[in-house]
């Protein structure tokens, strides 16, 4: 067979591992097997075939297309699933695609519990879910692709590993020098391009957030007129996976060291959504890895004053609290991110450890989804 670095490098080149190039529709629905070794950025080598890499993401994996899958009823029951996921409105939807999971792979791979049903289903498996994936199952190791075209399947193999165990040593042994260290395999159904899934933004979601049961105007009333004080909002960068949250209300000051292993720049952004929408009272917990404090806000007799507390579920300790005007707190926060985003946040120091994915590519992102999310260009 021609090897693909002869072919010109402006057109559809040969592939049998590394980096998807083109639209992966053509492959759509497939089972991905990732969170595999990496492999390097290879066109081409004969010991690392299959070991693909989607479109933007960083971690390899093996892909089962549903079509080459060589028995016919699971791959019409895989089929259905696919129907089901494109119709979500359906009555009995979630158990509807949990009896075509069981009967497909005999009760072996499912839906978590309270998992979301979207274009990547997440799934979990049991130990005899690779020897079943070892009946019928082929995996893609051969495409032909280019930027801006769709892939192209040219060649499977039969799915050979009958345990996890066996793939990951596999899938070690093609390794390329810089791999880290091994994890455990997940396993997804992909019916749609993720990439071109439209996510809410932060502040549309509720990550994060607790609506206290205590209602403050069930039991006070403001004697008016009430001091409110303004609130300063500072946010720093203080070291790698490292910044602090600096807030002064009058003459108290506390600062809150915020942590990439903990993100709490998101649940931040839904926490002042949850504000703009006058779902109060609202609280949030910040993580210092070891310590936690919460910051609340809770409503008054007066609509355009709250009290904003930040204390600790751990003990009664009081680290800041007073009366605030209700826009100036907004306009403080959003100020201080949107301030905060723009220049002094660095990527590079914010790698994401908490999370599942490639460093800088989730520090990238949250970059790039504080900055677009209208909650910090509004008022």
């Amino acid at each position: 067979m021609k090897h693909p670095n002869q072919r010109p490098e402006d057109g559809p080149r040969l592939r049998n591992c590394g980096r998807l190039r083109g639209d992966i529709a053509p492959l759509l629905p497939f089972i991905r097997i990732g969170g595999l070794p990496s492999a390097g950025h290879d066109l081409w080598s004969e010991g690392k075939a299959g070991l693909f890499q989607m479109p933007d993401e960083w971690q390899f994996s093996l892909i089962l297309p549903v079509q080459a899958c060589l028995q016919a009823d699971r791959r019409h029951q895989l089929l259905s699933i696919r129907d089901r996921l494109a119709t979500p409105s359906a009555k009995g939807h979630r158990a509807a695609i949990e009896g075509l999971l069981d009967r497909a792979f005999a009760g072996s791979l499912f839906l978590p519990p309270n998992s979301s049903v979207a274009r990547t289903l997440g799934l979990t498996f049991k130990e005899n879910t690779f020897e079943t994936l070892t009946n019928g199952f082929q995996y893609l190791t051969l495409v032909e692709d280019a930027e801006g075209l769709p892939v192209s399947p040219k060649a499977y193999a039969p799915f050979a590993w009958g345990s996890p165990w066996e793939l990951l040593r596999w899938a070690w042994w093609h390794r390329s020098s810089d791999c880290g260290s091994i994890q455990w395999p997940v396993i997804q159904f992909v019916w749609e391009d993720p990439q071109t899934e439209v996510r809410p933004h932060y502040s549309q979601e509720r990550r994060g957030l607790v609506s206290p049961k205590l209602h403050l105007t069930e039991y006070f009333q403001l004697r008016e007129p009430a001091q409110v004080l303004p609130l300063a909002v500072r946010f720093e960068m203080t070291g790698t996976g490292w910044a602090d949250l600096h807030l002064q209300h009058g003459t108290s000051t506390v600062n809150i060291s915020l942590s990439d292993v903990y993100d709490p720049f998101p649940t931040l952004a839904s926490w002042l959504g949850a504000i703009d929408r006058g779902e109060l009272p609202i609280q949030m917990e910040i993580d210092e890895e070891g310590t936690e404090k919460r910051l609340t806000v809770h409503t008054t007799s007066n609509p355009d004053t709250v009290l904003f507390l930040v204390d600790t579920g751990d003990s009664p300790e009081v680290f800041l609290q007073g009366l605030l005007d209700l826009g100036q707190l907004r306009k403080a926060f959003k100020e201080a991110l949107r301030t905060f985003f723009e220049g002094e946040y660095m990527p590079s120091l914010w790698s994401g450890r908490g999370q599942n994915t490639d460093g800088i590519t989730w520090a990238l992102e949250l970059e790039t989804r504080m900055l677009e999310d209208p909650i910090l260009n509004g008022s």
